[in-house]
């Protein structure tokens, strides 16, 4: 069975703590998560597209009916 990996790239986020609330951890946590979500699937994405890209059949000249 053919099978595409979708691996979750290890974060690591410095926050200062001067001004800090639960509203902005809150805030940083969602944008973080959207962007790990957008490369991730981006590159799923991209790797389901070359796998179906290279699965596809060749185009020929004979392919042609007159």
């Amino acid at each position: 069975m053919d099978t595409i990996t979708i691996t979750f790239p290890q974060v690591k986020v410095k926050i200062p703590i001067k001004g800090l609330t639960f509203d902005n951890i809150e805030d940083m946590i969602f944008e973080i998560s959207q962007n790990i979500a957008r490369r991730v699937f981006e590159k799923a994405l991209t790797d389901i597209d070359d796998y179906l890209r290279n699965k596809r059949e060749k185009w020929h000249s004979s392919n042609l009916k007159s």
